[in-house]
């Protein structure tokens, strides 16, 4: 009820309160924390409130505190800004003081201990505001850091915000050497670096190194310019081609990530900063001042860090911001106007405290760490990240003396130590998929990006900046050689003489027959290491610990790290880099992929996969058997039938043709066996036949029935299209599975058991998934895809005689390592995992594409041999008119029975409604295609897009694989309106698949079918 009062009291500015019955101003809390206490009237001549009462938030008593007034204003007084009081007495005194402020640092670990919980939206506190001479509205969060940050707290912030959530965050790893001085002598000195030396020392009328372009192949011997740092070399001495060669530098520095945020744009990932800030967001900093990218930042830090309390003027920044937040809420957030905060502190005209910035500003600084005595007092270690667009800053509250008061900040509490992060009850994988990209640095950061890659977390390494990503640059760029498309002649450099592979090595056998001394060798020949700490040089167990890690998980290395160059690369390519590591989300499956048990399961459902196929491609050879067979001795009876009549009539026009004798002579070693027999004989033999063919038809058909061989091949057929549904639905998590891990796993074996017990009904036991008959399946992960390859998408293996011609030329490769032509000859196509968890992009490139490429040929040969086979008939037919024309009428029953036979194999090799079905399934998936490709990253990496598509794609397989076999088995857990992944850009592709689907529903829910569409047991000749 006192709502509207309230905001006509607040648009009044100093009137005095009215209303009998209105809450008083003490209650309603309304000057606590409005402006700063020294200032002597609010700002802009408003009162930027932080509580505003209602329904929802209760007017709270004011807390007391020694900076605060101990009354409250009562009604009818006039609002003015209250004094500060003076602070009592024993505050005076420094040694009372100093034991406050240490039993509060002795209790504030208990004090987060014992009250840390889950944040909650109506917890956070938010300022908007500008700084001076700084660009664009900011956002401050304030969080009490009894509290975490959850992720459904920032939902609603990034809902308040207008903002989508972040598919992943990006965290710089570097030093904060300044950008215009990021090379090194020794980076300078190293072979990637020669073109821009060059470049630099023809500006300045110096002698360039002679560079070996002459395209010679990697095994060749190098130049003989040695790496190694000499005393009196111009990379060390010559000040102006240092200027130049660091001004270039960073220019293509800047370049190259301005690539990296507009690919962290297009993949809607957020950069990330912590109280430390690194080159990597002054970078950043550059291309946003030049308009060039709109990656979206964000910082996190604790608002009492020890960095900023030390300063009184980035203290008073940061009490001004927390004094006019307000309570966040949509409303707040939509209807609140910037603050503007003096950009003075950033200003090096009126900030000269710091004698570097007061001559350079940020054009310059010497220092490299935050450990360097000269960082202390520059702003850039005095305040977070001031050009991050969202801030995080968690505080610590004043102890209420009731739950009903809401607590102030405290402003006597400053953390231990300078910019520290372990104070913080958050880490940003807390919040999303973390990130990481590395320049230069030599401050433990070997030990960051090994334990980063083991993680397999998301990491981008910038090639030749200083040290330790040096190095591991080059180490990572032999290493990615395996997954090359010619990875014998790039991995060949670093093996043995006497390794001896086959033509299509793994990815295991190439890192194993890698040595790696000639790797460290390698590395040494190109960087001289003498700039680096011991501690972060590279060492023969990094090699081997890195080479054992991509042996045991060579997916996650793959997708996970990339190397981009500044020096080399076109922008192109580094955003292309950048955006599929980006894209390459693995955050979802990193549970599931680390253990042996996944991994185990999904083996153990492929190796049924096979029992299941290869049974049903048994009965499908039985069922074809059966079917030929009597349509064979349905036109051999039908022949033999016309022959008699033929005779009959000749006997009857010819009398004399029964003194006729046909001999028949063969020869038999040294003799020579004659057969005689007249038209009585022939006769006879005839009625023989004519006697038992039909009989032996009968038969024929009644074991049809009694076995029901094409019903057992429906079955299984359908049982192993349905296991490799409930393969891919595991990988991809959905579906199902979709959910924890354990309870996935578990889903998972008791779904394959059901499909086993299913197939009771045609014969088969249930102990299938305990038959060790495929215990050895597969050997190696090339077994495997050539088994899905072979039994999935129809690609037949390599016959010997090319394995043959293969395993000579790779012989040829390795005896002559110059010829890395001729390993252009060998397959090179990229292994897959059939076994690792699929995200959207892995499930399109091993699933959706090989099965539209097989739907396209498959549709193709059934056409084919459905026009072959109407064209017999219908031939046949034309043959028979002929006869009739001719008046040899009494043959035109054999014509009918070869056209009956014709239509026959038509039924059963190329039916129509398969036809129909492979058409519309491949019409489908070129439209799912097509929308895929028309889609954006942000969209593509949606948990929803991979669920859609994987059961759209299943969807498709079932009803064609239902169409096929004619069974009736329903595929469970399947909501029908998956298919908006086609919309809304058409309902073609969409209407294809429902037709398709109801098709197959129709078909399959009438009973058990024949390949005839007709339910029993049937001629071949029934329709």
């Amino acid at each position: 009820h006192f709502g509207p009062r309230l905001g006509q009291f607040q648009r009044s500015g100093y009137g005095q309160a009215d209303s009998i019955g209105s809450p008083s101003c003490s209650q309603m809390g309304i000057l606590r924390g409005v402006w700063p206490r020294t200032s002597s009237s609010p700002p802009n001549g408003t009162f930027p409130t932080r509580d505003i009462p209602s329904a929802q938030n209760p007017p709270k008593e004011l807390p007391r505190s020694h900076d605060s007034p101990a009354q409250g204003v009562s009604r009818g007084e006039p609002f003015l800004p209250t004094p500060d009081k003076a602070a009592p007495s024993y505050l005076n005194d420094d040694g009372l003081r100093e034991l406050t402020r240490k039993l509060k640092e002795t209790a504030s670990s208990k004090y987060t201990e014992s009250t840390q919980g889950s944040s909650k939206y109506t917890d956070l506190r938010y300022t908007k505001f500008t700084i001076g001479g700084i660009p664009g509205d900011k956002h401050a969060v304030f969080i009490p850091d009894n509290l975490k940050l959850t992720v459904h707290v920032l939902q609603e912030v990034c809902a308040a915000l207008d903002k989508d959530m972040p598919s992943m965050l990006l965290s710089g790893v570097s030093t904060l050497c300044h950008p215009a001085k990021l090379s090194t002598p020794q980076l300078r000195k190293c072979r990637a670096f020669r073109p821009l030396m060059n470049d630099a020392k023809s500006s300045l009328g110096l002698q360039g190194v002679p560079l070996n372009d002459d395209g010679l192949c990697c095994c060749k011997a190098q130049d003989d310019l040695t790496n190694e740092l000499q005393v009196n070399d111009p990379e060390v001495t010559n000040t102006k081609l240092i200027d130049v060669a660091n001004r270039v530098f960073e220019k293509k520095m800047s370049s190259t990530l301005m690539s990296v945020a507009k690919a962290a744009y297009r993949a809607n990932v957020w950069t990330f900063t912590g109280p430390k800030v690194s080159n990597f967001e002054v970078f950043l900093q550059q291309t946003m001042g030049h308009g060039e990218a709109e990656v979206f930042r964000m910082a996190v830090a604790h608002m009492q860090d020890k960095a900023w309390m030390e300063t009184d003027a980035s203290r008073n920044l940061m009490r001004h911001m927390f004094n006019c937040s307000q309570a966040m809420s949509h409303e707040t957030v939509s209807r609140s106007t910037a603050i503007t905060v003096q950009g003075d502190f950033w200003n090096p005209a009126k900030n000269v405290s710091h004698c570097e910035f007061k001559d350079h500003g940020f054009e310059y600084w010497s220092f490299e760490s935050y450990n360097d005595e000269m960082s202390r007092g520059h702003p850039m270690t005095q305040f977070p990240w001031p050009h991050a667009d969202l801030i995080f800053l968690f505080y610590r509250e004043e102890s209420c003396a009731s739950r009903s008061q809401t607590a102030e900040a405290d402003w006597d509490f400053m953390t231990k130590k300078r910019f520290d992060m372990d104070v913080l009850p958050f880490t940003p994988d807390m919040l999303a998929p973390v990130g990481y990209i590395f320049i230069g640095g030599n401050e433990k950061m070997k030990k960051r990006m090994m334990h980063t890659m083991r993680q397999s977390s998301p990491m981008i390494i910038v090639d030749n900046t200083p040290n330790v990503p040096k190095q591991i640059s080059l180490l990572v760029n032999i290493i990615q050689k395996v997954f090359s498309r010619t990875p014998l002649a790039s991995c060949r450099p670093f093996m043995a003489d006497d390794v001896r592979l086959g033509p299509n090595p793994s990815v295991s056998e190439l890192l194993e027959a890698m040595l790696p001394s000639s790797i460290m060798k390698h590395v040494e020949d190109q960087f001289d290491s003498s700039g680096m700490d011991e501690s972060e040089k590279m060492t023969l167990s990094d090699i081997v610990g890195l080479l054992d890690f991509v042996k045991r998980r060579p997916p996650s290395f793959k997708d996970a790290v990339c190397v981009i160059d500044p020096l080399h690369s076109t922008p192109e390519r580094i955003m292309s880099q950048a955006v599929h590591a980006m894209s390459r989300n693995l955050y979802a499956s990193k549970e599931m992929n680390t253990t042996v048990v996944f991994r185990s399961l999904v083996m153990k459902a492929w190796r049924l996969h096979r029992k299941l196929v290869r049974k049903a491609q048994d009965l499908r050879t039985l069922a074809t058997v059966l079917t030929i067979g009597i349509a064979v001795v349905m036109l051999l009876s039908t022949v033999l039938a016309t022959c008699a009549a033929a005779i009959r009539l000749q006997r009857e026009h010819v009398p004399a043709s029964e003194d006729l004798y046909y001999n028949v002579s063969a020869p038999v070693k040294n003799q020579m066996v004659v057969i005689s027999f007249n038209l009585s004989d022939e006769l006879g033999m005839i009625k023989l036949a004519l006697l038992a063919l039909p009989m032996m038809a009968g038969l024929l058909i009644a074991l049809q029935g009694h076995f029901q061989v094409a019903q057992k091949w429906a079955n299984v057929h359908m049982a192993a299209s349905e296991t490799v549904s409930e393969i891919y639905w595991f990988l991809g998590n959905v579906g199902p599975y979709a959910g924890s891990s354990s309870m996935a796993q578990r889903r998972f074996v008791s779904r394959l058991q059901d499909t086993v017990k299913n197939l009771s009904q045609v014969g088969y036991d249930d102990d299938m998934i305990g038959d060790d008959s495929e215990s050895g399946f597969p050997q190696d992960n090339d077994d495997l895809e050539q088994h899905v390859g072979q039994y999935l998408y129809g690609i037949q293996p390599m016959n010997c005689l090319w394995r043959r011609f293969q395993e000579c030329a790779a012989t040829m490769v390795q005896c002559s390592p110059c010829c890395g032509w001729t390993s252009l000859l060998m397959d090179a196509q990229e292994s897959k995992d059939m076994a690792a968890p699929v995200s959207a992009e892995s499930y399109m490139e091993v699933r959706v594409q090989p099965l539209r490429k097989y739907y396209s040929t498959l549709h193709q040969r059934l056409i084919t041999t459905r026009n072959v086979l109407h064209f017999l008939t219908v031939l046949t037919l034309a043959v028979g008119s002929g006869l009739g024309a001719s008046g040899l009428s009494m043959w035109i029953p054999t014509t009918l029975a070869i056209a009956t036979f014709c239509s026959t194999l038509i039924n059963w090799l190329a039916p129509s409604e398969m036809i129909a079905a492979v058409s519309q399934a491949s019409t489908t998936l070129k439209d799912v295609d097509l929308r895929w490709k028309g889609m954006d990253i942000m969209e593509n990496q949606r948990e929803g897009t991979k669920t859609v598509l994987i059961q759209l794609t299943e969807k498709i397989a079932w009803a064609v694989a239902s169409t096929y076999s004619g069974a009736s088995m329903a595929l469970s857990d399947l909501d029908d309106g998956d298919d908006d992944l086609l919309q809304p850009h058409s309902s073609r592709g969409s209407r294809e698949q429902r037709l398709l689907i109801s098709r197959s529903n129709s078909r399959a829910n009438s009973g058990y079918c024949t390949p005839y569409s007709r339910t029993g047991s049937i001629t071949p000749y029934a329709y």
